[in-house]
């Protein structure tokens, strides 16, 4: 067992903090997951590495709070997992209107209807 010591221990790997920043949310067989330093817009970013190399999987954001995730299986080399997906646009419809409204669309692969009325949600 090694010493406390703020140095690392050899072969310990570090999620450089350019790569990911937050904290550990848990491990399901040889994938790692971890959760934002912070939420955006009632959502929750997460993360999923591979605790073999460090190497960042897979990222996405998702509604809701420690249940975020509601079920995780390995299936041999594939990780299957479930959770309700939240998008988070690249621009805010709020400053930008119409702009905004063109560049979610091209970003989404279903058909948006109309673009909605955000400004009667913050009256």
């Amino acid at each position: 067992m090694p010493i406390c010591t703020k140095d690392n221990v050899p072969g310990e790997i570090v999620i450089p903090s350019d790569v990911w920043g937050g904290y550990f949310r848990g491990v399901k067989s040889s994938y790692v997951f971890f959760d934002p330093d912070d939420g955006y817009n009632g959502t929750t970013q997460f993360g999923v590495f591979d605790a073999r190399t460090g190497k960042k999987l897979f990222e996405d954001a998702a509604e809701g709070g420690d249940d975020k995730i509601r079920s995780i299986e390995v299936l041999g080399t594939a990780l299957r997992f479930r959770y309700r997906r939240a998008y988070v646009a690249p621009c805010s419809i709020l400053k930008e209107g119409q702009k905004c409204w063109e560049a979610i669309k091209s970003t989404v692969t279903t058909k948006p209807v109309a673009m909605p009325d955000c400004a009667s949600q913050f009256q």
